[in-house]
């Protein structure tokens, strides 16, 4: 009589979980999802690929990775919130961890962080020079407001981080950053940092906001402005002689005025404009655009640097205002204004990325036509590392 044998059920432990997420990096993954009734999946230079070599989970698999992470505790309220962010460390890498539920049973979503935050120099900027000495500048301000805005995965954080690096190693400021959750570690070099995060050392970012000004901060990061509290909060610390940086979810600079603006309640809106115009210092909106070799993205970004003709905008119920910030940006280049179709006709003329990829992105057809057209550019080779290669 011929018996079949039972296959022995994988239930994956800590050594397995570490094991995946390594093994994914090493492959250059820039993130690792484990979902029940799949096997695992990893994003390699903007690709979906399943790890054939592992068997697919259960939804008692990725519940017991869960709680093996985070603690029964801490299990216990994600059943409540049915959401989490927080931090994973491996003996080799460190993540950025997501947890969510989806036909009833949780996924998780990891994201590789550096060891080290970047250098701004590290960025593979296109116009690097000139586009480096407007972040360097910018960075150094006192006072003020600095949004960096781009879609979910742009490399806000990357960004971030390289300027708060580049703050750290040249001058001596007191820097309090906010952030859901913590990504890269900023040691003491220069500056003077405290990290916090959300849900460990705060409860959320404009419980933190409200406390911070008795904190003595130079500089306060914000990872998000999400809510008319925080917006608030941010805004008053930038008026009140600090330089706040935050991060705000628009595809454009001029967008991301109107982004804030349609957050806060009908009555609180013109204070809010006035505000605005008087503490806004510029928004970075960038793209990650997949590169023409098919290895890493390049970043490429549009620079809206506020000075009082934008700041009279800001404040006017002008309904064509988008089309006046882009002419303005655009006879104003001089003064660090970039537009997102010049940076996209470049990144095609120096061969960075594809006429395609590029043409799917751009804001406005006719002005990327013009540039494709005028601009005169070549591709300058560079031999350092893209902290943007995995994503």
């Amino acid at each position: 009589m011929t018996t079949h044998s039972t296959p022995i059920p994988f239930i994956p432990t800590i050594d397995d979980l570490n094991a995946i997420l390594e093994d994914a990096v090493t492959l250059g993954a820039s993130d690792i999802v484990l979902k029940a009734l799949s096997k695992p999946i990893m994003k390699l230079h903007g690709h979906w690929h399943r790890i054939d070599d592992l068997p697919p989970l259960t939804i008692n698999d990725v519940q017991e990775v869960l709680k093996l992470i985070i603690g029964d505790n801490r299990y216990a309220a994600f059943q409540s919130t049915k959401e989490a962010d927080f931090q994973l460390g491996t003996p080799t890498c460190r993540f950025r961890v997501n947890a969510a539920l989806q036909r009833g049973g949780p996924f998780l979503t990891f994201r590789p962080i550096p060891a080290l935050p970047p250098n701004l120099d590290d960025l593979q900027l296109l116009e690097e020079d000139r586009i480096l000495a407007v972040l360097k500048n910018l960075i150094a301000l006192p006072r003020g407001l600095i949004l960096v805005t781009g879609p979910t995965g742009s490399g806000k954080s990357t960004t971030l981080a390289a300027m708060i690096n580049h703050l750290n190693h040249t001058q001596k400021r007191h820097i309090i950053t906010i952030e859901d959750p913590i990504e890269f570690l900023h040691p003491d070099i220069n500056c003077v940092i405290e990290q916090r995060e959300v849900g460990q050392d705060t409860h959320g970012f404009s419980q933190a906001l409200r406390g911070v000004l008795r904190q003595t901060p130079d500089v306060i990061l914000v990872g998000e402005m999400r809510d008319p509290e925080t917006i608030e909060a941010a805004i008053t610390a930038a008026e009140t002689g600090h330089l706040v940086i935050s991060t705000v979810h628009t595809n454009s600079a001029p967008e991301s005025i109107s982004r804030i603006l349609d957050v806060m309640p009908g009555d609180r809106q013109n204070q809010i404009k006035t505000q605005l115009a008087a503490t806004l210092k510029a928004v970075i909106t960038q793209q990650l655009v997949p590169k023409a070799t098919g290895e890493g993205r390049q970043i490429v970004l549009e620079i809206m640097i506020v000075d009082k003709v934008l700041g009279s905008l800001i404040t006017s119920d002008n309904k064509n205002t988008l089309a006046a910030y882009y002419d303005h940006m655009h006879s104003h280049a001089d003064d660090g204004n970039t537009m997102m179709d010049r940076h996209l006709a470049i990144a095609v003329k120096m061969g960075r990325v594809t006429a395609a990829s590029a043409e799917s992105r751009v804001v406005e057809r006719k002005r990327y036509d013009s540039y494709m057209s005028t601009l005169n550019i070549r591709e300058t080779p560079t031999t350092r590392a893209n902290p943007f290669t995995r994503r």
